[in-house]
């Protein structure tokens, strides 16, 4: 059996991101290992970024070992960088029969997922694919007759984990943030990757220049960051949004939950902002600015008009 997979198989700690420190205008990042370490980490300053160039070309490792007749194909694991260890996660493996002199792969052969793929094919040509997040990686190979191949992917991957908090307001009072992905490419169209990240879900993408937009469910803010995503590397960002939090509350309420409208005053380019709905005690992250609330209570209508400022939150009670 070949180092290259003998050492996977003896390594038994599971591949976990390490946490570091980002705020929205910094970068802080720490190389992952198999096993988790204290990261060490300077903390950055305002309005200071850290970046660095991305690492040479993937580089992929190949071995070869004699097998019987009729015992041939590949072994397959994976690695986040050039430096770290194979990935005992599972990583999504599909692999497809290789036409060269149509310029095209046929049909599939395998696919799995797991850390270590280990596949009986016969000889002939093939196409590896390797899925890992939303990370892909591609190589063609070639399984000499009464011969095993063990290939190695550096799929250049890091990760990301984003949480978005309201500058001043306590965070213990609101959570239902989403986050939308954007890699961003040199001379190609913005490609949005997804846009249903919550709070703290780690997501691991291919190393390169990401856009993040921050929204809260309840709420009319935006806040965008922009990010490196390096190999072996998780990035934590927070985003904070420049907003305040108005806390609705009821009297005189039945067992029916109140009906609700929230309405700017202020009119934007797609008209007034306006958001209903049914929660008892909603939480809602907005704009500053002048809104008029107003709620529906065992058939009578209540309404204030407030004045929101960034950073301070604010309760509306109706119902009386």
């Amino acid at each position: 059996m070949p180092r290259l997979l003998t050492c996977a198989r003896q390594h038994k700690q599971g591949h976990r991101l390490t946490p570091v420190a980002f705020i929205v205008c910094g970068v802080v990042a720490t190389a992952l290992n198999s096993s988790v370490t204290s990261a060490a980490f300077r903390a950055p300053s305002n309005n200071e970024i850290i970046t660095g160039s991305l690492p040479s070309p993937a580089q992929q490792e190949e071995q070869l070992r004699h097998a019987k007749e009729g015992t041939e194909g590949l072994e397959l694991v994976a690695r986040l960088s050039e430096t770290s260890s194979y990935i005992k996660r599972p990583v999504e493996w599909t692999v497809f029969e290789r036409d060269p002199q149509m310029a095209n792969f046929g049909k599939q052969v395998y696919h799995g997922v797991v850390s270590l793929a280990d596949i009986s094919l016969k000889p002939g040509q093939y196409r590896i694919e390797a899925k890992y997040g939303y990370a892909t990686t591609a190589k063609n190979v070639t399984i000499l007759p009464q011969t095993r191949l063990a290939v190695s992917l550096n799929l250049q991957v890091g990760g990301i984990r984003t949480l978005s908090k309201v500058f001043g307001v306590n965070a213990n009072n609101y959570a239902n943030a989403t986050h939308k992905i954007y890699r961003l490419q040199d001379n190609k169209p913005v490609k949005l990757i997804t846009d249903k990240v919550s709070q703290g879900e780690i997501i691991r993408l291919s190393a390169g220049e990401y856009k993040i937009e921050s929204r809260f469910e309840l709420g009319n803010t935006l806040a965008v960051a922009k990010v490196t995503i390096k190999p072996g590397i998780l990035t934590s960002l927070n985003i904070e949004h420049q907003a305040s939090m108005a806390r609705l509350q009821f009297v005189k309420q039945s067992q029916k939950e109140a009906k609700w409208t929230v309405t700017s005053l202020k009119s934007g380019p797609n008209g007034r902002w306006s958001k209903s709905g049914t929660s008892k005690t909603p939480n809602i992250i907005l704009a500053p600015g002048r809104y008029q609330f107003a709620a529906s209570i065992n058939g009578k209508k209540f309404i204030k008009t407030l004045t929101l400022e960034r950073g301070k939150a604010a309760t509306i009670l109706l119902g009386k």
